[in-house]
């Protein structure tokens, strides 16, 4: 059988993920409920979740970051999902003064 083959791109990421104190952000997860395709998603995540933290666990801080119910507009949703990522209050996010820069 020959040899696995990965592309350089697929080799620098692979560096990545080994290196200490990387974060990797799992977005769109699916919030546990009773809905049958919800939870059958969800268990496929989780699944997926379960192997990454197996293989990263000491190395990479993973951030699970909920479905959101609509597309992600505006500040205050944007300042929202900051708060997943551990940004506080949105820090990292210039607050709307109404003033002209």
């Amino acid at each position: 059988m020959a040899p696995c083959i990965r592309p350089a791109p697929t080799e620098r990421f692979i560096k990545i993920l080994d290196e200490p104190g990387i974060h990797m952000i799992a977005n769109g997860i699916i919030p546990k409920n009773t809905c049958p395709f919800c939870t059958s998603r969800r268990n496929v995540q989780e699944r997926y979740l379960a192997k990454i933290r197996q293989r990263y666990d000491d190395q990479l801080t993973v951030i699970e970051v909920p479905l959101f119910p609509g597309e992600l507009k505006g500040q205050e949703q944007l300042m929202q999902y900051a708060r997943y990522l551990g940004w506080g209050a949105g820090a990292g996010l210039k607050e709307d003064t109404g003033a002209e820069p």
